[in-house]
């Protein structure tokens, strides 16, 4: 629940100011939150479904932990780069 609130938090705390009733204030948090959860869960099952049948398949397997891997590598880097020498952090 907490993490479905992160992004959109705000909208929420925004919206209950505009009503009047605590109640309604409650029905909101408790529609927004069945919602959050409720839109996690599908997005994450859909994702989920998808490396398990890769998951079958030990060569997609392999590439995607290959790409993953050099996705990553790239983006340390470039945060090594932005941070150390476009911020210079290390001159």
């Amino acid at each position: 629940m907490i993490h479905g609130l992160a992004g959109s938090g705000i909208l929420v705390v925004l919206t209950a100011t505009a009503l009047d009733n605590i109640g309604m204030v409650f029905g909101l948090i408790l529609i927004f939150g069945i919602g959050s959860i409720f839109g996690m869960a599908m997005i994450g099952g859909l994702m989920g479904f998808q490396f398990a049948l890769i998951g079958k398949i030990p060569k997609i397997q392999k590439i995607f932990r290959d790409v993953a891997g050099l996705l990553s590598l790239m983006i340390g880097i470039d945060i090594i780069y932005t941070i150390g020498i476009i911020d210079n952090l290390f001159l």
